[in-house]
């Protein structure tokens, strides 16, 4: 008999004047708990112009090495795809970077929607 694997997923916003960091963190715990998943803590990013790479910021860093832990999340969960960047070659790269560390990404409102 297949176990189903208990999904954990990290929310995560960017934060700063264009972004509400309540309102997204708050949508990213609604998904997640709409799907029967558990959240564990709540990971933004300060951002004051336009957003830099994920790569670069302290955030990220902090999900990608929980990600790496035996017991670390399952995912994340972001608003939406500006969450990460608007670039699509740095998009994809990130969306690789989860799927190499077995972990996914789910998007509150599709990659379409602001």
């Amino acid at each position: 008999m297949l176990r189903r694997q208990k999904i954990v997923v990290v929310p995560y916003a960017l934060d700063g004047p264009q972004n509400d960091v309540h309102c997204a963190l708050a949508a990213a715990r609604g998904f997640a708990a709409a799907r029967g998943w558990s959240t564990t803590g709540a990971v933004t990013d300060l951002v004051t112009g336009h957003p830099s790479e994920p790569a670069l910021r302290p955030g990220w860093a902090r999900i990608l090495q929980a990600l790496r832990e035996p017991h670390g999340p399952t995912g994340v969960v972001a608003l939406n795809r500006k969450a990460l960047c608007d670039d699509d070659a740095v998009y994809e790269a990130t969306v690789h970077l989860l799927t190499r560390h077995g972990a996914g990404l789910w998007l509150v409102r599709d990659e379409t929607s602001a």
